[in-house]
């Protein structure tokens, strides 16, 4: 069990303590967008950049600062974990409840996975999506398949960002995966 959740007034909104690994770090930045908007996001680093990537894609309204303890956890099993406040949630950029077009979202990860590749270019990178977060998930890795998966010798798959959850896939979608190699695929029913 995470040790005693501790509320922080400057913190609105954090449920829990970020704590990273041993010889490992917590922080949070940002990075610009296209358009100037600002998407925080958080991370938590092992002390070894060659470390699985799992990077956490949050539901519709919630934010990062809800899965805190969920990414002391993970960091503590040897992940290096990302997370984004999407576009107008959290302490993200934005106006509220409002975008032009879904696809800002699809765009936005997009380049935080960029700048994730970046900071860890011999990692696998997982993608672990909840709700909305899944839909995004799954769109990214169907539309991902062609490419490299990482700079290492070992076979990981065909997809350049490994999908390992989402909480339903959307209706009518189904996600195929083939044992023997750690292919998957997505298609409609």
């Amino acid at each position: 069990m995470p040790g005693e959740i501790a509320y922080i007034p400057e913190n609105v909104g954090d449920w829990g303590t970020p704590e990273a690994t041993a010889g490992g770090n917590y922080g949070t930045d940002s990075l610009e967008m296209a358009d100037g908007t600002r998407v925080f996001f958080r991370f938590w680093k092992t002390p070894h950049a060659e470390d699985p990537v799992l990077v956490f894609i949050h539901g519709l309204g919630a934010h990062t600062g809800w899965f805190i303890d969920m990414g002391n956890q993970l960091n503590q099993r040897g992940l290096n974990v990302y997370m984004d406040d999407h576009r107008a949630f959290g302490r993200s950029g934005g106006t509220r409840g409002h975008v032009r077009h879904g696809t800002i979202y699809i765009d936005d990860l997009k380049r935080f996975l960029a700048e994730i590749q970046k900071r860890h270019p011999d990692a696998p990178v997982f993608l672990c999506g909840h709700s909305m977060g899944g839909i995004f998930a799954t769109y990214l890795a169907a539309g991902n398949v062609a490419a490299p998966v990482c700079r290492r010798k070992k076979r990981l798959g065909s997809l350049g960002w490994r999908l390992v959850c989402c909480c339903r896939p959307p209706l009518g979608w189904r996600i195929v995966l083939n044992k023997r190699n750690g292919d998957a695929t997505i298609d409609h029913r």
